[in-house]
């Protein structure tokens, strides 16, 4: 039988540790050659390419060095370091890196833990588009995790993703509906049909 607060609350525990590779999509816009050593497996060249853009400010490698150090991929298994690149990524509008650093804030690796600082990064993910930072946010609006609880916002964020084709988002949606008057699903639906991804 479907229980949507054990399922959200397994949700949350797992965000984005098991984030699927967000890698080549951040890391093609800027070093070319980095993206390319890092899909044939060879980090120590990524790492090198990627280090000099990072240390430029170019978001996409900050981005690119945080996901090497958050999984451990040719350097050291290293969360603080991982946070230290993706926090100036995530700043300068990086969604993959918001969503990754969202994680190492719930969790309380790498950074002190911090619902509320988890929230937030997890927000500008969704807003630019990425399908399981709506489905997080979705439950942290569902069950008050660094943010009010709000069924509406809930429903919102879950809808979102689940137009994307993600079944927990539609599982959420569905839930949340039941709680909430046709009235406010048709008008929530409406701002979804509205929605654009965020540019900034």
């Amino acid at each position: 039988m479907f229980q949507p607060h054990r399922r959200f609350t397994i949700r949350l525990a797992t965000m984005a540790m098991a984030a699927a590779l967000i890698l080549p999509n951040v890391a093609k816009a800027d070093g070319m050659a980095g993206f390319t050593a890092f899909e044939r497996g060879d980090y120590p060249t990524a790492l090198k390419e990627f280090q000099v853009l990072a240390d430029q400010g170019v978001p996409a490698a900050q981005a690119a060095l945080g996901q090497m150090y958050l999984q451990g991929l040719g350097v050291p298994q290293d969360y603080a370091t991982a946070a230290k690149w993706l926090t100036p990524a995530a700043t300068n509008g990086s969604a993959a890196a918001q969503a990754q650093l969202s994680t190492l804030y719930l969790l309380g690796m790498g950074v002190p833990k911090d619902e509320k600082q988890a929230a937030y990064w997890t927000k500008r993910a969704a807003d630019h588009g990425v399908k399981r930072s709506q489905v997080d946010l979705a439950a942290m609006y569902y069950q008050g995790v660094g943010v009010p609880k709000d069924m509406g916002q809930a429903y919102f964020y879950a809808d979102l993703a689940a137009r994307q084709g993600d079944a927990d988002g539609a599982s959420i949606r569905d839930v949340v509906a039941q709680n909430l008057p046709q009235s406010q699903v048709a008008q929530l639906k409406a701002q979804a049909d509205a929605w654009k991804p965020s540019q900034q």
